[in-house]
């Protein structure tokens, strides 16, 4: 039996591809990649990006189509999971909760088996989806990150049969190291048609999202600036240069409510020197304790009755 060619007139008369999730940023039917060192806002950043899909909401000041976006997070429980998508959706001031946006269980998915896919496959059909994310890719496989064949069959077998039989755009997040050099084998960025790269500056919420590999002219940078809050978590598009130098008590604020959007409604003092110990966040004593004392006098933490803790349930929020 002869293969499936198809000869030079079959490209002559394809048409451009019209069709986008994100203008500029996102194409549909793409694999893309999204990397950082820990603690950079990767997970933050998609998650506020498929709430924007999902919606057809400007994303960073770019266009998106309203499309169908499923979630496959096994980094975050449940707990976390539903926080970051309230505070993300009241920081976008969106009041409707129907969104076609959906979230895969962390006891469910192996892509290297094939009745994953196979569901998985089904599932992206029934439900409109058309942008696939996980966070992170290597959750979802046993294979190992430094094996050129290993992921070559993830490819092979698993994503690119995913898009070419759905129309599906995936986006799959990736550690790097702390020195920004990727994890495993250089063939995660060679199988990509974009590669995006997250920055972020120093310990601020400022950060920028690179673009690493393109095909189609996308963006080559956005900046951003995330504001977090006991009630929402916002990011906006910043234009011209970010600032290199900032008050070191406001960076070590803004730093205590990422980690408390991060972590359980109610830390301790010394839980919350840990946390910013483990991502080697640099402060004084005085620094750290005049940040907590001005978010409890601005009502964005309350300090607890028997003073071993905050907590950033401040206020009943109403959540239409």
């Amino acid at each position: 039996m002869n293969l499936p060619l198809r000869d030079y007139s079959y490209f002559e008369s394809l048409k451009p591809e019209k069709d986008y999730i994100i203008k500029d940023v996102i194409p549909v039917k793409s694999l893309i990649m999204v990397v950082s060192p820990p603690a950079q806002f990767k997970s933050l950043i998609i998650v506020n990006m498929a709430i924007c899909i999902s919606k057809g909401k400007k994303w960073l000041g770019h266009r998106t189509k309203p499309k169908g976006v499923l979630i496959c997070d096994r980094e975050n429980n449940e707990t976390i999971v539903a926080q970051r998508w309230k505070q993300m959706r009241r920081g976008l001031r969106i009041r409707k909760k129907d969104v076609p946006l959906y979230y895969l269980p962390r006891t469910e998915g192996d892509l290297l088996k094939q009745e994953f896919i196979n569901n998985l496959s089904q599932t992206i059909q029934s439900k409109n989806i058309k942008l696939l994310i996980f966070d992170t890719l290597h959750r979802y496989g046993d294979y190992q990150e430094n094996s050129a064949d290993d992921l070559s069959r993830l490819y092979t077998q698993s994503l690119a049969p995913l898009i070419d039989s759905t129309g599906v755009t995936i986006i799959f997040l990736h550690h790097t190291t702390k020195q920004g050099q990727y994890r495993g084998t250089g063939d995660f960025k060679g199988m990509c048609d974009l590669v995006y790269e997250i920055k972020r500056t120093k310990n601020s919420n400022y950060f920028t999202f690179n673009n690493s590999k393109g095909r189609m002219g996308e963006r080559d940078s956005i900046k951003g600036l995330f504001e977090f809050s006991d009630k929402y978590i916002k990011i906006s598009e910043i234009n011209g240069l970010l600032p290199t130098v900032a008050n070191k008590k406001e960076i070590v604020l803004q730093e205590i409510l990422f980690q408390f959007s991060n972590s359980n409604t109610i830390l301790k003092k010394s839980e919350i020197e840990q946390k910013l110990k483990e991502i080697k966040f640099n402060y004084s004593e005085s620094t750290l304790k005049r940040a907590l004392k001005d978010l409890v006098e601005s009502k964005k933490l309350i300090q607890l009755d028997n003073k071993e803790g905050y907590s950033n349930q401040t206020t009943e929020v109403n959540n239409k």
